[in-house]
């Protein structure tokens, strides 16, 4: 799996992407608001939510900011570290987890973790593998899921 070139990009050469994501923050806070509308609108008012392909934590961290707990899976150890920083930056720290790990072993990197409330993706990281692929990720997913949203 380490050839594929999510690796490369987001692990070896993840400063590249980070500059992005870094822009990402300026919106994140309303990104938020509305994915907490929609968990709303399911019955979920507060809960347990997994974020799939977290990056450096904007989603999770405003997830916190409205009461929400959150876990954040990524592949780059770069992204999580960042996360883990602006986590405690926002002072939601104990509110949120974030663990580097790649979604196509999501079983094993959140065996831990119990079961989710709520399962989200937010922005572009479904796509980067075949169909194959992302449909595993979304079984995989599936049963991490209590009762919830995916």
């Amino acid at each position: 799996m380490s050839s594929h070139w999510t690796c490369r990009f987001f692990i070896e050469a993840g400063e590249l992407f980070l500059r992005i994501m870094n822009e990402g923050w300026k919106t994140a806070e309303t990104e938020a608001n509305a994915i907490a509308k929609l968990l709303r609108k399911h019955g979920l008012e507060k809960g347990k939510v997994l974020e799939l392909m977290c990056g450096n934590g904007r989603i999770s961290i405003n997830l916190a900011k409205l009461g929400y707990k959150a876990v954040g899976i990524d592949i780059s150890p770069m992204y999580i570290k960042d996360a883990r920083r602006r986590a405690k930056e926002h002072n939601v720290a104990e509110d949120v987890k974030f663990l580097v790990g790649d979604v196509r072993q999501l079983d094993k990197v959140i065996k831990n973790e119990g079961k989710f409330d709520a399962i989200i993706n937010n922005w572009t990281s479904i796509g980067y593998y075949d169909e194959n692929v992302d449909q595993l990720i979304f079984s995989k997913a599936r049963k991490l899921a209590k009762k919830g949203v995916f």
